[in-house]
């Protein structure tokens, strides 16, 4: 399952794209927008839940919570000194 604040789409979508060879031997869930962009740069199918802030983080931790997913990547923006938010943490 793959979750990305709205900043950090793009490093998730990169760090995909990176990972494309490992992650095609899985299914993919992603919360809304982030599963729209993942489908469209894998270029195979994403099952796409509602957006994180209309339940779509819910639906995945209640995924997680009945054993129907193995793992879970969010890319969430990383307030570093002075820098604002920059960075991205996979968790």
């Amino acid at each position: 399952a793959m979750i990305a604040h709205d900043y950090k789409k793009k490093d998730l979508i990169d760090w995909a794209v990176f990972n494309k060879t490992v992650l095609s031997s899985h299914s993919l869930v992603a919360t809304g927008t982030t599963g729209k962009m993942l489908e469209k740069s894998l270029g195979r199918p994403v099952t796409q839940l509602l957006s994180g802030p209309l339940g779509g983080d819910q639906q995945i931790g209640a995924m997680i919570a009945n054993g129907e997913v193995d793992t879970a990547s969010s890319c969430r923006s990383v307030r570093l000194r002075g820098e604002g938010h920059k960075a991205c943490a996979f968790e």
